[in-house]
């Protein structure tokens, strides 16, 4: 039993595109947002409706879908509603035998049990959010300010999408309980798991409280990197003085303010680092500054990351990844980084009776009262792997 629309696919197309409009319609529903819009994107719906999306989704236009052509800048898909008669929703057994295959075949749903535990954490009566709090911050914000953030798109854009993200951080219960929408998902890229929060820009995660209580983040200090470091274990490199000396670097937390040969500001270099160094394409990436600077120091940790982005033979490769070869580290290192925090640290911080328990991506959300528990088991996950790490706790709250 499934929800999906309460509408009759008969009347409005083919039967040859049944299928896929069932399909199309239950995946939008599931990422629809508090304003009636959901994300979609070309990989996505490749892999929901074939080699033929575009095609497709031009027949759906104006009878299940209607596309947003405003769409802001920076964004990685398209938004799209439905057209103005799907507005009932309801739960239905599917018996049609061509559907269950297509539902089977093509429903792009990775969340595990534990995602449904933290689920239940973000609908929990204890987390609050101060909204009128976050939308006043939010009308403060200044042209210089927003030049400062470096966004790829409007301020006008910014501040309605982040708006957006308010709204739907202040009614997670009502989304959950009442209108029994997912409150995450997990992309397809690297594995990562969406909230609410990971939306929602750093400086506005302080508007949240636990039982009245702050927040604080546990962040690993260079984790990106120290993901690489276990993947070249993983992979049987040989281990050379230029390897122990970044492995060193990444486990003390201090490889951007060592190899910093610019004297910028730290997110500014970690910011060029990952552009010039980590993501930047093969053919490339020598005629770069950093990566030239970086190639003399670790020649070896070097030639690792361009055999990960330069696979042999490249006809193994499918879609995307052998258009855009250079992605595949990015997709390694946030699938290592993904597999650590749910397969490890996040159910032995659930098995101690930790709560909350709000995972960003590499870092976790918790109290200060349970900031040392946390901080701990991630130490400890890293130890059962023989690393070290580098954790930091910092307040959500700006003073």
């Amino acid at each position: 039993m499934v929800v999906v629309p309460d509408v009759d696919y008969s009347l409005l197309v083919p039967k040859e595109l049944r299928s896929h409009a069932w399909v199309l319609t239950h995946n939008l529903f599931s990422v629809i947002r508090i304003d009636g819009r959901g994300a979609l994107s070309s990989e996505i719906l490749r892999k929901l409706l074939g080699r033929n999306s575009a095609a497709i989704m031009q027949k759906f236009e104006g009878t299940l879908i209607e596309l947003e052509r405003d769409y802001s800048a920076g964004y990685h898909c398209r938004f799209y509603r439905f057209v103005p008669g799907f507005t009932r929703f309801c739960c239905k057994t599917i018996t049609d035998p061509l559907l269950v295959r297509a539902w089977f075949r093509n429903t792009v749903n990775r969340k595990q049990p534990i995602h449904r535990c933290l689920d239940q954490i973000l609908a929990d009566d204890k987390l609050e959010f101060d909204s009128d709090g976050a939308n006043e911050h939010l009308d403060r914000l200044t042209s210089h300010e927003f030049l400062a953030l470096d966004k790829s798109c409007s301020m006008e854009n910014y501040v309605a999408g982040v708006r957006q993200s308010i709204a739907r951080a202040g009614n997670m219960r009502s989304l959950f309980e009442v209108q029994r929408m997912s409150l995450s998902t997990v992309d397809e890229f690297g594995h990562r798991y969406h909230t609410p929060l990971t939306s929602l820009p750093k400086r506005y995660r302080g508007y949240f409280r636990w039982s009245g209580e702050p927040l604080v983040n546990v962040d690993i200090r260079n984790s990106q990197p120290l993901f690489l470091c276990l993947a070249f274990v993983k992979a049987g490199g040989e281990i050379k003085d230029d390897w122990k000396r970044y492995k060193d670097l990444c486990e003390r937390g201090c490889l951007y303010e060592s190899l910093n040969w610019s004297n910028i500001d730290r997110a500014e270099f970690k910011e060029r680092f990952f552009e010039e160094v980590l993501f930047s394409k093969p053919e490339t990436v020598l005629y770069k500054k950093f990566a030239q600077k970086f190639f003399t120091e670790f020649e070896s940790v070097f030639q690792f990351i361009f055999d990960l982005k330069n696979p042999k033979p490249s006809r193994q490769l499918k879609g995307k990844d052998r258009e855009k070869p250079h992605r595949l580290l990015a997709k390694h290192l946030q699938r290592a980084e993904s597999q650590f925090m749910f397969e490890q640290v996040v159910p032995s911080l659930m098995a101690q009776g930790i709560r909350p328990v709000i995972p960003i991506h590499d870092s976790v959300l918790t109290t200060e009262e349970h900031a040392p528990a946390v901080e701990n088991t991630i130490r400890a996950e890293f130890k059962r792997v023989r690393f070290k790490c580098e954790v930091r706790v910092e307040s959500t709250v700006e003073e």
